[in-house]
């Protein structure tokens, strides 16, 4: 991770803070106190990519893991091919305009801005426009890195405060 060990004590301290199950380990409820992240569509996503055992819950390894690559310290790459997973809701490797679409409506709600169909549909279609370099209806990883680097701030809520993680206790 790129946490320094003292970091992670803290996050462990945290984590069992939230963690009211005997096995050490958090539920979707916990997880969202956790980060402070509204109950929404976004939530269920970024839960589905924290459990990377898929078995419903979080343990700390899977928690650290995903907050290192969330944290300042997470790479430009780690940070690019998180926020494709976010996108990727099939997890089929590519991005579809409706899978665009309902995470574009799901991470606005969360920031409590709201988008007309019409308006998502012409945000969509502008970064397909943009992205799908090779025109066959979908974003696929080489070609979000390519609309990540022409234009970063895509990435601007992909960057979490884990010091403030830590304080939500």
């Amino acid at each position: 991770t790129h946490f320094e060990t003292d970091e992670i004590h803290a996050l462990y301290n945290h984590f069992q803070g939230i963690a009211t199950r005997k096995d050490d380990m958090v539920d979707k409820s916990e997880f969202q106190s956790s980060l402070g992240i509204k109950e929404s569509f976004f939530l269920d996503r970024m839960f589905q990519l924290f459990d990377a055992n898929k078995d419903g819950l979080i343990t700390f390894t899977e928690y650290l893991n995903g907050l290192s690559v969330l944290c300042n310290r997470g790479t430009l790459d780690e940070k690019t091919e998180f926020s494709f997973r976010i996108y990727d809701l099939d997890d089929d490797g590519k991005i579809s305009p409706d899978e665009l679409k309902r995470m574009l409506k799901a991470s606005l709600s969360e920031l409590d801005v709201n988008f007309t169909d019409a308006q998502l549909d012409a945000v969509v279609k502008s970064t397909f426009d943009i992205a799908d370099a090779n025109k066959n209806g979908f974003i696929n990883l080489q070609e979000f890195r390519t609309l990540v680097n022409n234009q970063p701030n895509i990435l601007s809520n992909m960057t979490l405060d884990f010091h403030r993680v830590i304080e939500l206790r």
